[in-house]
């Protein structure tokens, strides 16, 4: 069991969103998956990630020899 913290306005748009989809009260269970990016262009979300040349909002897995 963890806590997150996140401000007013995220937990608000978080509760609509879920809200939309199940009833809140109703929800004991949540998966969760975190991307990171960093300031060098390079990310992670399940392994290494690079960010794509053609297109910096896009990231691609780093090949794995």
């Amino acid at each position: 069991e963890f806590e997150i913290a996140m401000d007013g306005i995220r937990y608000s748009r978080l509760q609509r969103f879920l809200g939309s989809r199940h009833q809140v009260d109703d929800l004991t269970r949540a998966n969760l998956s975190f991307s990171m990016y960093f300031t060098d262009g390079t990310a992670w979300s399940l392994g290494p990630m690079v960010q794509d040349p053609e297109n910096p909002r896009r990231f691609n897995p780093v090949k794995q020899n």
